[in-house]
């Protein structure tokens, strides 16, 4: 929700479109992360806790380091032609007006769609831990 709100907003004049972005994203990242890293660390059994945290902090990484590489082809694909990195600086100032801008908004509409599409899977999953052996109650833990 604050990427869209942000991108249908960027370019406006004044902070208040920034602060109050920045403010949505970091309440929304405080009432994610915290749960989930603590619903993924309640399944790892204990004495495998410190090898799942690392597995789970790498794949977060990881994609960050994937979206960041996605959002930034979106924005270089969105930009007039003759733009590359050897002269983005001469090659911004010959944009039309609105050029980066445009770029921006269809870099955070992708990614306000990859987390629609992936929040509607989310919903649509559900996981019963009686399929899993390693979370049936009573159940000896996969070593």
């Amino acid at each position: 929700l604050a990427i869209s709100l942000f991108a249908f907003n960027f370019g406006r004049p004044g902070l208040w479109v920034p602060v109050i972005y920045l403010g949505m994203l970091g309440l929304s990242f405080g009432m994610f992360f915290a749960p989930n890293n603590s619903q993924v660390m309640s399944l790892a059994p204990a004495d495998k806790q410190g090898a799942a945290s690392g597995f789970f902090v790498t794949c977060n990484n990881l994609s960050q380091a994937l979206g960041i590489c996605l959002m930034e082809t979106v924005f270089a694909l969105s930009l007039p032609t003759g733009g590359t990195m050897k002269n983005l600086t001469l090659a911004a100032q010959s944009f039309p007006k609105g050029a980066m801008a445009h770029g921006y908004r269809n870099a955070l509409l992708c990614g306000a769609a990859l987390c629609a599409i992936s929040g509607l899977i989310s919903a649509f999953i559900k996981i019963n831990p009686k399929q899993i052996p390693s979370l049936e109650p009573g159940a000896d833990r996969v070593t």
